[in-house]
């Protein structure tokens, strides 16, 4: 299926990023059918593709049965989506009530979900959900005006309608006046009582469902277990006013930003051109043995190396405007300031001041 979606993404002139091999090579092919290949060992289970076309990028993960995708992976690519301006979204075959049906939108752990039919007619001919599969069952979303004008040009009150329903007048005042989701039986009732078919009055009184809808919590958990370095720099930053976010299942250790408001209900900065976000390797060799150190740190330098070189090239496909930096303990490139022309910051080298080390990043980034 991954074949599929990467073949109709190529064919409608998407520029894409394949992070689905198992033998550490990740694609890119771009809108012309040109490809290229990075050999590097990235973790990214969280997704398998980006897709990136004009100004909509989407972080696609395929799975089949889409109950399967655990809820520490959807925090993980809700997280990376967030950082990347994208849109996650999960393409599946099954949820465990049976076949995802088109034209259904559905969603695991505040991830659109969809199958690859839905997908493709939203891509080729803008054709929307206009569905929701919830708890309960399905529901849409009424054109509430264009509905209210349906039943006054029938001449029939809130009451006739509701005991054709069996639910109270309020309720079908709610249908009319407010976002309240209705339940797809009493929508399939309404479209016999103005007696129209289903599948006209869907397109005429339904909402449609935007996939292109960027859905982020509100506020972000720690996802994985910091090791001893990791909690050092998370902690240092965090006095610094940043909001962190940590990652296992992506290609990048972790990034930061700026947020407004006080440490204890920190807001992250609601326009995406004033976000000043900074993409972080981090990388210590505190805990090798004195014996392997010398071996230990060229190893880690060239990784470092290779994988910085990934990161420029995955910034540039995204045309993202974060800033890159590499936060390393004092063992490591210890007399350089940067690394390809990204910034190198030592742990000794974090001020207190987070506009420090924000000047210090910018400085050593045009060197």
């Amino acid at each position: 299926m991954l074949n599929q979606i990467i073949s109709t993404l190529q064919r409608l002139g998407w520029i894409i990023v394949d992070f689905s091999a198992n033998d550490a090579v990740i694609r890119i092919i771009g809108n012309k059918g040109l490809e290229q290949s990075i050999h590097i060992d990235v973790s990214s289970k969280c997704f398998d593709l980006i897709a990136k076309k004009e100004n909509i990028t989407f972080m696609i993960k395929y799975i089949e049965n889409i109950d399967n995708f655990s809820k520490e992976k959807s925090e993980e690519l809700l997280n990376i989506a967030h950082i990347f301006t994208a849109v996650p979204l999960l393409i599946g075959d099954k949820n465990r009530n049976g076949v995802l049906e088109d034209k259904i939108l559905y969603n695991r752990y505040s991830i659109n979900a969809l199958n690859y039919v839905t997908f493709v007619n939203v891509l080729e001919q803008g054709e929307y959900p206009r569905i929701y599969s919830k708890r309960g069952g399905y529901f849409v979303q009424l054109k509430t005006k264009e509905i209210k004008q349906l039943r006054q040009s029938r001449n029939l009150s809130l009451n006739d309608i509701a005991k054709k329903l069996g639910v109270t007048p309020k309720a079908i005042y709610e249908y009319e006046s407010s976002n309240i989701k209705t339940r797809m039986e009493h929508f399939e009732e309404m479209a016999k009582i103005f007696k129209v078919n289903v599948p006209d009055f869907l397109k005429q009184f339904a909402e449609t469902i935007d996939i292109f809808v960027r859905l982020y919590k509100t506020n972000y958990e720690m996802i994985k277990a910091l090791s001893g370095f990791q909690q050092e720099i998370d902690e240092r930053l965090v006095e610094l006013g940043f909001i962190t976010y940590w990652f296992n299942k992506s290609p990048i250790d972790m990034t930061f930003e700026e947020s407004t408001g006080t440490p204890a209900e920190p807001k992250i900065l609601a326009v995406p051109e004033q976000r000043n976000v900074f993409i972080s390797e981090i990388s210590s060799v505190k805990e090798a043995g004195s014996l392997e150190l010398k071996k230990i740190i060229q190893k880690t330098e060239k990784k470092l190396e290779n994988h910085v070189e990934f990161l420029k090239k995955f910034s540039q496909i995204l045309e993202n405007k974060c800033n890159m930096v590499i936060l390393l303990d004092d063992k490591l490139f210890q007399d350089s300031k940067h690394v390809h022309g990204i910034p190198i910051i030592h742990e000794n080298e974090i001020p207190s001041d987070a506009v420090k080390l924000k000047k210090i990043i910018l400085e050593r980034k045009k060197t």
